[in-house]
């Protein structure tokens, strides 16, 4: 079998950098929409519910607007848990991209926040001033986006018993 010639190995190495990039870019962009989803469903989810409690609303449109709300912060909380999923992908290709680059002298990236968390106790990485670093933010989010919908849940519930008494 022969050696990869300088210009297959040159192709190679484009190819993972491409590869790289993209995943990069994906990354990126999951990151920027988990958190723009919760910024999103706490306004509508406030709005609805102050529309739908703070006027004249007639028992029955109440319902409505509070069920069809309820299904779009479920909605959008499924969307929530998926862009998580996707960006933990594109983290674990960077990684895989990473380890092939790394015989060409590239370093690793530390991906999660459970490496950094580790260097930042080591004293390997310091970070000062952030005291709450051991937390993940993206627990927090789910827990608010959960809690959200479970709440339009329970008062969409809680307006047609309402309404039927």
């Amino acid at each position: 079998m022969t050696e990869p010639s300088q210009a297959d190995e040159g192709l190679r190495i484009s190819i993972l950098l491409a590869q790289y990039e993209a995943c990069s870019v994906h990354h990126g962009a999951f990151y920027n929409l988990i958190w723009q989803i919760p910024a999103v469903a706490i306004a509508i989810g406030g709005g609805l519910t102050t529309l739908v409690f703070g006027s004249a609303v007639a028992p029955v449109l109440r319902i409505l607007l509070l069920f069809v709300g309820t299904i779009f912060m479920a909605a959008m909380t499924i969307a929530l848990e998926r862009f998580r999923m996707f960006q933990m992908r594109r983290r674990r290709d960077l990684e895989e991209l990473e380890r092939e680059l790394a015989s060409l002298g590239a370093r690793q990236i530390a991906w999660d926040g459970d490496t950094i968390v580790r260097q930042i106790r080591s004293g390997e990485f310091r970070a000062r001033g952030v005291y709450l670093h051991q937390f993940e933010g993206f627990l927090l989010l789910r827990a608010m986006m959960y809690l959200i919908t479970t709440g339009l849940f329970i008062l969409t519930l809680l307006t047609i018993v309402t309404a039927w008494r």
